[in-house]
Parts: structure tokens; sequence; C-alpha cells
């Protein structure tokens, strides 16, 4: 497996959608933290997921 990014932190934040210490080890004190996207301008999410879809052929 490659070696990841090492940094000196006092603690993590997880901000994915999954619970990263079910994947990783985290030898620090974690937290996960949920937040919620309101999209207020274009391009969104959903136009740049499409345009990255048709960009890179992937349907």
């Amino acid at each position: 497996m490659k070696k990841g990014l090492i940094m000196d932190c006092d603690a993590v934040i997880i901000g994915t959608p999954i619970d990263l210490t079910g994947v990783i080890s985290i030898n620090k004190p974690c937290t996960r933290v949920h937040y919620d996207l309101d999209e207020i301008s274009s391009p969104n999410l959903s136009d740049i997921l499409k345009d990255f879809i048709e960009e890179h052929k992937l349907v």
C-alpha cells in the first residue's frame, strides 16, 4: 500500500461520507462531522459532474 502524507496534528476532523476509522488507522483523537450543501449559484455540483462524465467519456 502506498504510504500517505504524514502531518503533525492534535486531532482529526473527518468530513467524508464514510467513517474513515473503519478504513485507515488514525492515531489521534478524531470526530466525524456532517454537513448539508446548499447550492446557490451555477454551475452546481450536478452540472460539474455531468461535464466531467462527458469529458472523460464515462457513460
